[in-house]
């Protein structure tokens, strides 16, 4: 209830800028590809939110880190907690010079399908991977070679920096690597299934003013990333 009653005092006056320490979470890539270095902005125009940022790729429990909100991009779960859908981001297939190097570019989709992939957040040991491919209106599904699977975003696009397989991840995971000429775009007219990103709230967290505040920007920087794909 304290949440609504701090809601409900800051609503009576149509004057008052947000303000107070919003705690919140996002995938490490999402956090410093995406947030960080539009943050300024962000404290530009409200000068009286400061924040609290756990950048990590875990999926994290809101009360007991004391989180008022958490940015995801896997699928919600079937907790009670209230969901913001924010946007869908096409995923790319990568892979470093050393590897095509070795390997050849690929033409075609069983070109890729030949590579070996890195398996991201494998929940079984299993050295083959099951990937989809969409192309147009056709959505291609193959078994790849998968024979190292990670469960943290940075160190599975570092692996593949390293020559060591194909990653199919979203554009912002990737960007700083593809500008480098550390990895390259696999025929970027096919993509993999698209991430949902949405915001989780802990209980009664949405109807503060500096969460709503901070969601609303998280939101409008997702729009203009998802703006701004590689055309088809």
């Amino acid at each position: 209830m304290c949440e609504l009653d701090e809601a409900g005092r800051l609503l009576t006056d149509s004057s008052s800028q947000p303000k107070g320490r919003v705690h919140v979470s996002a995938p490490a890539s999402v956090a410093r590809e995406i947030l960080a270095p539009a943050l300024p902005g962000f404290l530009a125009r409200y000068p009286g939110i400061s924040l609290r940022v756990l950048a990590t790729d875990r999926i994290v429990d809101l009360p007991e880190r004391g989180l008022d909100c958490a940015v995801r991009a896997s699928e919600p779960t079937d907790d009670g907690r209230t969901v913001k859908s924010l946007v869908r981001m096409p995923q790319f297939f990568a892979a470093s010079p050393c590897l095509l190097a070795r390997h050849g570019m690929p033409r075609t989709l069983a070109d890729i399908a030949a590579l070996p992939f890195i398996n991201y957040n494998g929940k079984r040991d299993e050295s083959r991977l099951q990937v989809q491919a969409i192309a147009g209106n056709e959505t291609h599904q193959f078994d790849v070679d998968a024979p190292i699977s990670v469960d943290d975003g940075a160190a599975y696009v570092a692996l593949a920096c390293a020559g060591l397989g194909v990653v199919q991840s979203p554009l912002c995971d990737l960007r700083h690597h593809l500008v480098s000429g550390r990895l390259r775009l696999l025929l970027p007219e096919c993509r993999g299934p698209a991430l949902t990103f949405h915001m989780v709230y802990a209980e009664g967290k949405q109807f503060l003013p500096r969460v709503r505040a901070f969601v609303d920007w998280v939101h409008e920087l997702l729009m203009h990333e998802q703006h701004h794909q590689p055309q088809a």
